[in-house]
């Protein structure tokens, strides 16, 4: 019975949290961008776009300007 119990340990906590223990990795914000733009508050996330549509749209000001 017991081994039966063990067996059948499920991978998911009863709040929806994973039960997987990751080893070896090490935290950098760059490796998942496609995670961290899920868990990204709104705020951040709307900061984060506006951010680069700005940096974008000086960009290719620049190099209009720079037409001869």
């Amino acid at each position: 019975m017991a081994d039966n119990k063990q067996q059948s340990r499920r991978l998911i906590d009863p709040d929806g949290g994973p039960r997987v223990r990751r080893t070896g990795l090490a935290y950098h914000p760059l490796r998942d961008l496609y995670h961290f733009l899920l868990v990204a508050r709104w705020p951040v996330l709307v900061g984060l776009l506006f951010s680069l549509y700005i940096v974008g749209n000086a960009v290719f000001a620049c190099a209009f300007l720079l037409q001869p």
